[in-house]
């Protein structure tokens, strides 16, 4: 045992030595190509297989309807670009950066496409292998990209139909303000001012629509889905600054839909009262047989004792017929609860501050009241 130990450490340690010793060889091989640099930069030559020290490399978002995502588009002012690394987080499915090189000739842009499943605005590390056609060297270009939240929507001049969702709320700023909120949200150039403005978008991943306008003090997000819309409020009051904002909505899809929640949740509490209320007279029922069972055993009569041993159990089958019914019905509780929650957020985040407080407060005290009508009303209006 000890000799086999003995050569699990000297093979351990053979192994680490050569991996030493081919770290050792690649520095020096990089030192080499450092010193030759620097050898030619101090009596004035060139080197021509790198690209000059005025290349820059930059980076611009490009919506791709086509594969439903957006392409981070890299390219370089000099020579061609090998590969890219894209390191960035919510962005990459177990992983946190991605690596792109060109199937085919490369060129001095690198087409890199990114598909985000939630619209978050995160910070891109982007380092881009930069060289000449011919060249043996290569420069890294390190930058630094601002993935826009709401990128993975193209903008459009018009859509077939303005969605029935909409969202409106006071404009405590200038218009100009809220066009430079969608220039930088949706990356979209920066238009003329105007004082009535509007904009329309179509999300890559769905298809589906959005127009948001201002004028007169006011603006609109017309969209159909109420989270996208509360993602917009919220990002909307971060880049104003504002903290107290109260708007009106009218989502009639998700309000049929809620509508159709709320009935569920009621008809699943009646139903559990009404299996609880059964349960309960089926163990009076098993208390009885037991009773009676054990009576007729110390009697002897064992005709009256196997009669009732034999009741107690199709009760027994019963309650548990009855107790598999009742955890369905609460698991089905529960996900029709969960789904009451979602919307209480979701008309929550379309305020800001106080409204916002108020909105979940006065909605979980209608449900508690079980008036629905005034639920509903304070979800459109955000009070009561």
């Amino acid at each position: 045992m000890e000799t086999t130990a003995e050569e699990a450490i000297d093979t351990r340690d053979r192994g680490m030595l050569e991996d030493l010793m081919n770290q050792k060889q690649a520095l020096q091989i990089e030192i080499g190509n450092i010193e030759k640099q620097i050898t030619k930069q101090a009596t004035g030559q060139a080197d021509t297989t790198m690209p000059s020290t005025k290349a820059a490399v930059k980076a611009r978002v490009r919506p791709n309807a086509a594969n439903k995502c957006i392409d981070l588009v890299v390219s370089t002012t000099e020579g061609i670009i090998r590969g890219v690394s894209i390191t960035g987080e919510l962005l990459f499915n177990g992983s946190e950066s991605a690596f792109y090189y060109s199937e085919g000739t490369p060129s001095d842009s690198l087409a890199c496409p990114i598909k985000t499943e939630k619209d978050v605005a995160t910070e891109l590390k982007v380092s881009a292998i930069v060289g000449l056609s011919m060249a043996d060297n290569f420069q890294v270009h390190d930058i630094t990209f601002t993935l826009p939240k709401f990128a993975m929507y193209l903008p459009v001049r018009e859509i077939p139909q303005r969605p029935q969702g909409s969202v409106t709320g006071k404009l405590t700023d200038r218009v100009s303000r809220f066009q430079l909120w969608v220039s930088n949200s949706f990356s979209v150039p920066p238009s003329e001012v105007l004082n009535n403005y509007q904009a329309s978008f179509v999300s890559v991943r769905d298809g589906s629509s959005i127009t948001v306008t201002a004028n007169n003090g006011d603006f609109s997000i017309y969209c159909d889905d109420m989270d996208v819309a509360g993602a917009m409020v919220q990002d909307l009051a971060n880049f104003l600054g504002v903290t107290e904002l109260s708007s009106t909505c009218d989502y009639p899809k998700e309000f049929e839909t809620f509508n159709a929640t709320l009935q569920r949740v009621e008809e699943y509490n009646t139903f559990r009262m009404k299996l609880t209320a059964e349960m309960a007279d089926s163990t009076q029922l098993v208390k009885a047989f037991v009773i009676k069972a054990e009576d007729a055993r110390i009697l002897q009569d064992m005709k009256t004792m196997k009669k009732m041993y034999s009741s107690l159990y199709e009760v027994n089958r019963e309650l548990m017929g009855e107790y598999l019914k009742r955890s369905n019905n609460h698991s089905e509780l529960l996900a029709a609860l969960k789904d009451v929650n979602s919307m209480i957020q979701k008309a929550a985040n379309l305020r800001v501050g106080n409204a916002k407080t108020s909105v979940v407060n006065d909605c979980r005290a209608a449900i508690k009241a079980k008036n629905n009508a005034q639920l509903f009303k304070i979800i459109r209006t955000g009070s009561v």
